[in-house]
């Protein structure tokens, strides 16, 4: 289901007019410094200074602030609004680096920083030439109906949900070309092995699960498109679909390279200009 309504609500104040130091910030609200989601808040936003914010209720840190576990223990009252801007528990980041992965980062061997910058350029660089062969989330079995599923190439959820649902057509898209060619391939085969032969630049198990054993052959036999789909361009999908997204929209590698404002509003976009879809983030 798509975020109606945040809750939890995090205000940064832009201080520094440094927009990668800003997604730097915006990204590390959401994830933690080994690069573990948090849901700690729910919508991030951002403001030129504090008479911005008015009395909106949310947590006020400010551009270049990083999240600290320590900061999140603290038992934030959600409902009131709580100005944190230099409290201890935030880790300061400098505005004098550029943030840019091709560029040393200014901090020495063992501090929090370079520890903190150098886990995260590794997960955004890593994330271009990755395979897939988990989901994120568990598969949690649900009957869904339309008249097309769109499921994303990694893993084996789009499998299990066209397995377990009613639809007319099936479309496994992805923007990644590696990705989607890999799932391809693998559709093309009329059976599967019990492990997936692949040996770099791959995360996940390579066990294939009994499950999708047993239901092979009938995915071999299903008549598959295989598109490939940028969801941040507001593409244009079939009426009356089923379109599963994961966690495209807060993915750390896309907060930090377009922010988190470019995530909400493609996630906004994408609803908006398919009106009779069923948009699915779990």
């Amino acid at each position: 289901m798509l975020l109606d309504k945040a809750m939890k609500k995090v205000f940064i104040v832009d201080q520094h007019q440094h927009t990668k130091l800003l997604h730097f910030t915006q990204t590390k609200v959401m994830f933690d410094a080994n690069n573990h989601y948090t849901a700690w808040a729910d919508d991030i936003v951002t403001v030129q200074d504090l008479a911005e914010v008015g009395d909106q209720a949310g947590v006020i840190i400010a551009s270049g602030e990083f999240v600290s576990t320590d900061f999140r223990c603290v038992n934030w009252d959600w409902s009131n609004q709580n100005i944190a801007i230099g409290h201890p528990d935030l880790i300061q980041f400098s505005a004098d680096y550029s943030y840019e992965m091709h560029q040393r980062p200014p901090y020495s061997p063992g501090s929090k920083q370079l520890y903190i910058l150098e886990n995260l350029y590794r997960t955004v660089l890593r994330s271009k030439r990755l395979l897939y062969l988990d989901n994120t989330e568990s598969y949690q079995q649900k009957s869904l109906n339309g008249d097309v599923l769109y499921g994303l190439a990694s893993g084996w959820k789009t499998v299990r949900m066209f397995r377990d649902g009613q639809f007319k057509h099936v479309v496994v898209y992805d923007c990644n070309p590696r990705q989607l060619d890999f799932a391809r391939q693998l559709h093309a085969q009329p059976y599967i092995a019990d492990h997936i032969d692949i040996t770099d630049n791959f995360i996940g198990s390579t066990t294939v699960p009994e499950d999708i054993k047993n239901f092979w052959p009938t995915w071999h036999n299903t008549s598959v498109e295989f598109q490939l789909i940028d969801l941040f361009s507001t593409p244009q999908l079939k009426p009356n679909s089923v379109v599963w997204v994961s966690n495209v929209f807060c993915y750390e590698p896309t907060i930090f390279q377009q922010g988190w404002e470019t995530c909400k509003m493609a996630r906004v976009s994408l609803q908006s200009n398919n009106p009779s879809c069923t948009i699915l983030e779990y």
